[in-house]
């Protein structure tokens, strides 16, 4: 269906017509003012958020609001597909009180009794077990055969021994399938503040 537009055109100084599609006079949903104050106050503060969209879950750093066309969005850093995302502001986002830390413990780490002895594959391996254990993601930095460095958020992981090597393998959430990385190219890790989805 189309509907015809018409305005007086300055220009000309008569009438114009336009046909459009019926789906661009589709009702606009009125954002609470509220709401947006919020996560104003959340973007000032510069800390990260753990929100909830169309029954994802997950942790952002927050960084604007954006309106396009009557619309708004939440942009934001986030940390499972480590980039930055667009989240519809309406009924479908869940936005918390508070701000909470992006990490539980990272590797390497020189400050807890239990690890600052240990060697840093050592620390890697207590601290990805312990992970597994709470069933919370964790995030890499990882160097590949080529010297090419990406940061990856992994679920669903475990380790795996070998004769030569030792291997971090799990879901990665940047490359959307399962993926073995070697321990000894894994530059920094940190248990993110966020738990796994039970049904995965």
């Amino acid at each position: 269906l189309l509907i015809k537009c018409k305005w007086f055109n300055p220009s000309s100084e008569k009438m114009s017509e336009k046909l459009i599609p019926i789906e661009a006079l589709s009702i606009i949903p009125k954002v609470n003012e509220e709401e947006l104050s919020k996560i104003a106050s959340l973007i000032e503060k510069r800390e990260h958020i753990i929100i909830k969209s169309n029954k994802r879950e997950t942790i952002i750093k927050p960084d604007k609001i954006k309106c396009t066309h009557g619309f708004y969005k939440l942009c934001g850093f986030d940390y499972l597909s480590n980039k930055v995302e667009e989240f519809s502001i309406g009924e479908r986002l869940e936005i918390p009180e508070k701000n909470v830390g992006r990490f539980t413990i990272k590797v390497p780490n020189f400050q807890d009794d239990d690890l600052k002895k240990e060697t840093y594959l050592k620390q890697l391996e207590k601290v990805i077990g312990k992970a597994k254990n709470s069933n919370n993601y964790i995030r890499i930095k990882y160097g590949d055969r080529n010297g090419n460095i990406t940061l990856r958020t992994i679920r669903n992981f475990s380790i795996h021994n070998t004769v030569k090597e030792t291997y971090l393998i799990g879901y990665c959430m940047v490359r959307k399938a399962e993926r073995n990385f070697h321990f000894d190219r894994i530059q920094f890790l940190e248990v993110l503040n966020l738990k796994q989805p039970v049904s995965n």
